[in-house]
């Protein structure tokens, strides 16, 4: 999914670098027309089983992602300041 400003990009990736399944990774760019910058894991929300993101607020504030918990998916709220 892609922030409302379209500079940021979050995705779920299983990349070699992962703590578990599929994590949520983050990628920046610093004008529409520019490239996509290397993405980066969100480590402080990641773990040992699938993550993914499912939307983000218009400031950026508030992430809302599933999870996998035993065997169904649940969903999480993170928030900054």
């Amino acid at each position: 999914m892609i922030a409302r400003d379209e500079l940021t990009l979050y995705f779920a990736s299983n990349r070699p670098t992962n703590l578990g399944g599929r994590d949520i990774w983050v990628a920046r760019r610093a004008t529409k027309g520019d490239a996509w910058g290397p993405p980066e894991p969100l480590t402080f929300l990641n773990g040992a089983t699938d993550e993914e993101p499912s939307w983000i607020s218009p400031d950026e504030c508030e992430l809302y992602f599933q999870r996998v918990v035993g065997i169904t998916y649940h969903i999480f709220r993170a928030r900054r300041p």
